[in-house]
Order: structure tokens, then C-alpha cells, then sequence
């Protein structure tokens, strides 16, 4: 039978509320100071405490994939991870190395073994999803080192870290790291910063393959779409919306107001590239003004 008591929410600083937890509760699953438990927000409005020990069973999946093109096999595997599953069976007669090296390189924590043409993807050594905060702020940093940094200098390694992270991000959501309005706005928000990650490794690879350096207009674009990244990181770090605003600003710029008339002096490729790159800075904007605006009504990080 489901017992109920009551507790008074207690203010701490920063806007942060508190509870007691009641003892019996504590000693009778076996919690200590430091350990995790799982809070669910439910739409109804209901809290949900949860002993992770006791309840967290482990989500398991089977998948029938066909010897396709690797992208297609990738995709599929790595959305069940980013569902949340922690143990991934898939059916595969093609090569054995594609299914270790989408492990390898996007899943954070997996391993693969394999019997007969059975892959078993399981979670052996995931980091902790309280280091959330931690591990965007990386990618922020990742992608801000690639847009400074010489176009020779850019690996593949960073395109799969920031691949295995944005991954590992999505997951940490599907398991409850925020709340229902929160997530929606997250969820695209880091989408968006995988796709400025690709638009900067094709626009890399344009110029590197094809030996192309940027001219005066290009790079005119393209510092200002650094200092547009710099004002969306600078927005997540302090959570202010205001900031934002100086987005429309430079959108306008790039896109609207000089782009046909550089576009008649400059590699239509480039510039293709770099706009891309400054408009998807721009639409970054909106979800993470969201994110921000639910983290204030909510008190939640």
C-alpha cells in the first residue's frame, strides 16, 4: 500500500528548493549521502523519487538490420542508444568492423561482442549523466577551437567526439535529466551545434581537397560568424536570452543585407558553406532561448 507523508519545500540559494527525505525510506533502500536517485516529472504534474539501485532495470532492445549503406546502420543504432537503451542485440550479416566502429567512434560506454551474426551492444562504462553541464560545455569548446584554429588542423577524431558526445547528451535526456518542457528545446538545440560541427568539416574539406583559401569577403563572414558562436556560447554559459538578440543583428548581415552582392565576388561553394554556417548559428538562437526561459520557470539544472 502506498504510504503518503507531507514535507515543507525548503528555500537555498540560487532559487534552489530542498526536501528532507524521510529516514526510514533511506535506511530501508539502503541510500547513503552521495548516492544517485532518480527523479521523474510526470505530466500531471507528480514528482517521482526512485531508488536507482533498487528500480533502474536495464532497457534491452533487438534490432534486424540489413547489409545497407553504413550511414543507414549507424543511424539506427545510434537512435537506439540515444533512446536510452542499455543493451542493443542486432541482427547483422554485413561486416563486423562497420558495427565496431560505430561503437568505437558514437557510442560513449558501449561495448560489442558478438555470436554468430548476433552483435550485443552493452553499456559497461558510461560517464556519470550528472556531468551534463560538463560534457556541453566541451562541445562548446570543441567546435569554438575548430572555428579558430587553421583548416589543416582539423581531425576527424574531433568530428567523432563531438558526434559521441551530442549522442551521449541525447541519451542523458531520454533517461530524465530534464524535464518534459525542457528536454524538447535541448534535444534541438544540441542538434543544431552537431550540425555547425558538419558544416565546418565539409567546409574544411572544400578547402583543404580542392586547395581554395578564403579571400577578403569570405573571411569578413567568416569572423563574424565567430563572434556569432561566441555570443550562443557566451548565452548558454551565463543563461541570458538578452545577449541572443545581437544574433538577429549579424543573420541579417551575412544573409540578407551583403550575401548577393559578396556572392557575385567570391567561390560560390565558400560561400555557400559559410552561410549555411551562419544561419544554423541563428536558428541555435531559438531553442536555447526556450531551454533558457523552462530553466528559470523551473528551477531545474
Amino acid at each position: 500500500m502506498m504510504k503518503k507523508i507531507k514535507r515543507k519545500i525548503i528555500a537555498q540559494g540560487l532559487g534552489g528548493r530542498t526536501i528532507f527525505l524521510p529516514i526510514k525510506w533511506i535506511r530501508e533502500n539502503n541510500l547513503d549521502t552521495g548516492d544517485d536517485v532518480e527523479i521523474s516529472f510526470e505530466e500531471s504534474g507528480d514528482l517521482i523519487l526512485s531508488n536507482i539501485k533498487k528500480l533502474r532495470q536495464p532497457k534491452e532492445i533487438f534490432l534486424e538490420i540489413e547489409d545497407v549503406r553504413k550511414v543507414s546502420t549507424r543511424m539506427i543504432i545510434t537512435n537506439a542508444y540515444r533512446a536510452g537503451f542499455d543493451i542493443i542485440k542486432v541482427k547483422f550479416r554485413g561486416n563486423y568492423k562497420q558495427i565496431e566502429e560505430i561503437v568505437k567512434n558514437h557510442l560513449i560506454g558501449f561495448e560489442v561482442t558478438k555470436k554468430n551474426d548476433i552483435y550485443l551492444l552493452e553499456s559497461i562504462s558510461e560517464p556519470n549523466f550528472g556531468d551534463f553541464d560538463k560534457i556541453i560545455l566541451r562541445l562548446f569548446h570543441i567546435i569554438n577551437d575548430l572555428m579558430s584554429s587553421n583548416f589543416n588542423d582539423f581531425s576527424k577524431e574531433q568530428v567523432f567526439k563531438i558526434q559521441r558526445y551530442d549522442n551521449f547528451l541525447k541519451r542523458s535526456i531520454s533517461l530524465g535529466i530534464f524535464t518534459l518542457q525542457s528536454r524538447q528545446f535541448m534535444w534541438q538545440f544540441l542538434s543544431n551545434l552537431a550540425q555547425i560541427s558538419r558544416i565546418l568539416f565539409h567546409f574544411n574539406n572544400d578547402l583543404v581537397k580542392k586547395e581554395m583559401e578564403l579571400g577578403k569577403n569570405e573571411k569578413i563572414i567568416f569572423d563574424k560568424c565567430k563572434k556569432m558562436f561566441s555570443i550562443l556560447m557566451k548565452a548558454y554559459l551565463k543563461k541570458d536570452i538578452s545577449s541572443l538578440q545581437e544574433l538577429h543583428k549579424f543573420e541579417q548581415e551575412i544573409v540578407r543585407e551583403d550575401g548577393e552582392e559578396i556572392l557575385k565576388k567570391t567561390n560560390k561553394k565558400i560561400f555557400y558553406d559559410l552561410l549555411s554556417l551562419a544561419r544554423m548559428i541563428y536558428l541555435s538562437q531559438s531553442p536555447l532561448t526556450g531551454f533558457i526561459q523552462m530553466q528559470r520557470l523551473s528551477n531545474f539544472k
